[in-house]
C-alpha cells in the first residue's frame, strides 16, 4: 500500500480511474484506496484534451518532483508513481516553480490557490529515475534561433492551442516526440497579418507515434 505519512492519499491507476477518484473527491468521498497499481503497464496516461479551458483537470493540480507542472498531458507516466490527495494531515507540501520567476508555494491545507487559480485536490507524481522538465518557453529557445525573438508566440500541445498561463505548464523532456515551428507568414490565410510564431509540440502519445510510423511508410 503506497500511502505517504501525513497525506491522505491514492495511487492512481489511469485517466479513467483517476477521473472517476477526482469527481469522488469534488462530492466528498473518500479517495483513499489500498489496492497497489503498477503504473509501467499504463503507458498513454496523458489525457486527450489539454487546452487550459479544461485546465486545472476537476480542480486538480498536478504535481512532479516537487515542480507544479499544471497538468499530467506532457509527462510520461512509466516509472512513476501517482497520489490523489483530497486533505493534508498535519503536514505540507512544498510546490516549487509555479512561475517563470521559480517561486514556490507551501501547501498546508485543500482548497488552496496558486497562480490566482483555485485547486480542491493535488496529483502528487513521483520519479523512479530523474526526469527533466521543460518549460513552453525552454522549448522555444531550443528549436528556435535569436532571429525569431521578438514573435509573438502561440503554444499548441498535441492539437491543443495553450491561452493561458503558460508560464506553469512544463513537458518531460524524454517525452517529447517533435516539434514543429511554423510562421504565420507561411499560412495564406495570414499573410496579410503580422507575423505569428507557432510552436506545435508533439508528445510520445500511442496515437502520436502511430501517426508518424504512418506517415514515414506512406512517403517511402
Amino acid at each position: 500500500m503506497l500511502i505517504s505519512a501525513g497525506y491522505a492519499a491514492a495511487q492512481v491507476p489511469n485517466i479513467p480511474v483517476l477521473r472517476s477518484m477526482l469527481q469522488n473527491v469534488r462530492n466528498g468521498i473518500s479517495v483513499v484506496d489500498t489496492s497497489v497499481v503498477d503504473t509501467s503497464k499504463h503507458t498513454d496516461m496523458m489525457p486527450c484534451i489539454i487546452d487550459d479551458r479544461h485546465w486545472p483537470d476537476d480542480g486538480a493540480l498536478c504535481v512532479v518532483d516537487g515542480v507544479m507542472v499544471k497538468s499530467l498531458a506532457g509527462i510520461d507516466m512509466k516509472d512513476k508513481d501517482a497520489y490523489v490527495y483530497k486533505k493534508l494531515e498535519d503536514s505540507c507540501i512544498m510546490v516549487h516553480d509555479i512561475n517563470w520567476k521559480h517561486d514556490s508555494i507551501r501547501i498546508s491545507s485543500i482548497p488552496f490557490v496558486v497562480n490566482g487559480l483555485e485547486y480542491s485536490s493535488l496529483i502528487i507524481v513521483k520519479s523512479k529515475r530523474p526526469t527533466c522538465l521543460l518549460t513552453l518557453n525552454d522549448i522555444r529557445h531550443e528549436h528556435t534561433d535569436e532571429g525569431y525573438n521578438d514573435l509573438d508566440v502561440v503554444f499548441v500541445i498535441d492539437g491543443a492551442i495553450i491561452m493561458h498561463d503558460i508560464e506553469s505548464i512544463k513537458i518531460e523532456k524524454d517525452y517529447i516526440l517533435k516539434v514543429d515551428i511554423i510562421k504565420s507568414s507561411e499560412i495564406e490565410s495570414m499573410q496579410k497579418h503580422q507575423d505569428i510564431l507557432f510552436i506545435k509540440i508533439y508528445t510520445q502519445r500511442e496515437q502520436n507515434i502511430d501517426a508518424l510510423i504512418g506517415r514515414f511508410f506512406r512517403l517511402r
